[in-house]
């Protein structure tokens, strides 16, 4: 935060050397605010300072540590609340995905799970063998591809209302795996599957082998495929255990240790998907381990139970040698679910993994807010991860079967591709909503302007 301060305080741009760009006499809203001179008259452009997620929650906090620096800035769907267990993300999938796909999701994990927490040496063999990952040496790690690594759930987050952006994984995954007929060529795993089904205290109906099937099938598919083409074992494809690959320092590992370190920390060894995405966590002060033997012993969870804080801090043990809890008092210090200031604007979606962590989480411990010019405060309807200044994807697949109409933000369209439809009306109406408070901000900040160039002339007046 204090390079972003000292940046405002300080910036001069290429080419407008001239003028003085800077907090002292152009208003900042967050991050960049620019003048331009036009007919020989000196009009300002004024940029919002826009963040969403980790993101988000620095721009709140700079509005609030920052307050004479930064005029004013948007926090959209900005995680301001560190959590170290973060079983909650889950949550708002389990609410508001498609019913059906949920109690198969539910179904099969107490499958797994039942089988797995016998400690059945044989039984868990027979699991393992099933989904053609039988050299997984760990039993986490096998929960973890399962249920994270390869699991379309994971994909919730990368929803979008423009088709162009939108990744429609998770929509696929849940048709398959709520399917009551067989959707792959391995039918000949049925009586396989009958009895692990059995094994686990479940009725072995035709429609839940086939369920057992069309998940082992989209496994085959997302991991077990993809590892042997790499030419690599499972557990190095998958293992979390492996201290070695954790421990490696050199230079070619930026790509995650440096940012890892700061705020997250990967749980399996490949970044290339969303799902990936979803497995960072925090080792040293945001927490966030997404856990699923969190989940209150009455519910039901979506993902293993295996998948638990042990598990999520293996990568912060082997790969920076910390073992104790995240100092989530070291973010939540600035506010936390109550941050709040003049010209800060809260902005989130309803269906979003993380509301649980944002001023928004009404039922986590946040509390009400009333939505005002100078407070703003957004709750986008059915809307995933950021959700202000763009939106989410409705398909015309997922209109005619479990979406219902996803919209967030971070993604915009050029004027002659809107109508009336598009973006969907809860996106116009926010943008619509944000232009109308920015444009009320900055004329609050001319008039402070006039003000004191008023004073100072006066004051000037007076020493003459």
């Amino acid at each position: 935060m204090a390079d972003e301060a000292y940046f405002a305080e300080n910036a001069v741009f290429p080419g407008l050397e001239e003028y003085d760009l800077t907090s002292k006499t152009t208003a900042w809203i967050g991050i960049l605010s620019l003048r331009l001179r036009k007919l020989d008259r000196m009009l300002i452009e004024f940029y919002p300072g826009y963040g969403g997620s980790y993101a988000g929650a620095f721009n709140a906090f700079l509005r609030v540590q920052y307050p004479h620096i930064f005029w004013g800035t948007i926090s959209s769907s900005g995680v301001t609340k560190a959590i170290y267990d973060y079983w909650e993300y889950y949550e708002p999938i389990a609410q508001y995905g498609p019913p059906s796909c949920i109690t198969a999701q539910k179904t099969l994990v107490d499958v797994v799970d039942t089988i797995l927490f016998k400690n059945s040496t044989n039984l868990t063999a027979q699991l393992k063998t099933a989904f053609g990952l039988g050299n997984v040496t760990y039993d986490d790690d096998f929960a973890n591809v399962l249920f994270v690594d390869a699991s379309g759930l994971s994909y919730w987050q990368s929803l979008n209302w423009d088709p162009a952006i939108t990744d429609n994984t998770f929509y696929e995954y849940c048709d398959i795996i709520s399917n009551a007929s067989a959707v792959y060529d391995n039918t000949n795993l049925s009586s396989t599957a009958a009895y692990l089904i059995k094994e686990a205290g479940h009725n072995a109906t035709t429609a839940l082998v086939s369920q057992m099937l069309n998940f082992i099938g989209w496994i085959n598919a997302e991991a077990v495929v993809p590892c042997a083409e790499e030419g690599l074992s499972q557990d190095q494809c998958y293992s979390g255990h492996n201290a070695t690959v954790y421990a490696a320092d050199d230079l070619s590992q930026y790509t995650w240790r440096s940012w890892d370190y700061q705020v997250c920390v990967i749980s399996i060894l490949r970044v290339e998907t969303p799902a990936d995405v979803r497995s960072l966590f925090r080792c040293t002060q945001w927490g966030f381990l997404q856990t699923g033997a969190s989940v209150p012993a009455d519910q039901q969870p979506i993902i293993s139970r295996l998948l638990d804080i042990p598990y999520e801090m293996l990568v912060c043990n082997y790969a920076f040698n910390i073992t104790a809890p995240a100092d989530v008092e070291a973010i939540n210090k600035y506010g936390g679910y109550d941050i709040a200031y003049d010209r800060l604007a809260i902005i989130g979606g309803e269906w979003d993994p993380w509301r649980p962590a944002t001023p928004q989480a009404y039922g986590y411990g946040a509390k009400n807010r009333t939505s005002t010019i100078n407070e703003p405060d957004i709750l986008i309807p059915k809307a995933v991860h950021h959700v202000s200044l763009q939106l989410g994807c409705v398909s015309a697949h997922q209109v005619g079967s479990s979406a219902n109409g996803l919209q967030w933000d971070e993604n915009g369209i050029f004027g002659n591709q809107t109508n009336s439809t598009f973006p969907p009306q809860t996106i116009q109406k926010t943008q619509s909503e944000e232009r109308h408070f920015v444009h009320a901000w900055m004329e609050e900040w001319r008039e402070e302007r006039c003000a004191r160039e008023k004073r100072d002339a006066a004051a000037h007046d007076v020493l003459r």
